[in-house]
């Protein structure tokens, strides 16, 4: 895994920490970090899905 320093903007954090307690409030502990992993992760592959569907996939990045 890669750590790194991210500066998030105030109301992406909040939507972020508002799932956290969401989660919580039907029982489910995650941790915020884990949570940001999730959201990243989540992202660049629709980033990625997205580019292959408007660029073709062969030259989509990798």
């Amino acid at each position: 895994m890669v750590k790194i320093n991210v500066d998030v903007p105030d109301d992406v954090h909040y939507v972020i920490r508002r799932i956290q307690i969401d989660l919580e409030m039907q029982g489910e502990k995650k941790h915020l970090k884990d949570l940001y992993a999730e959201v990243i992760k989540e992202g660049a592959n629709r980033l990625r899905a997205q580019l292959k569907s408007q660029y073709g996939q062969d030259s989509a990045p990798q």
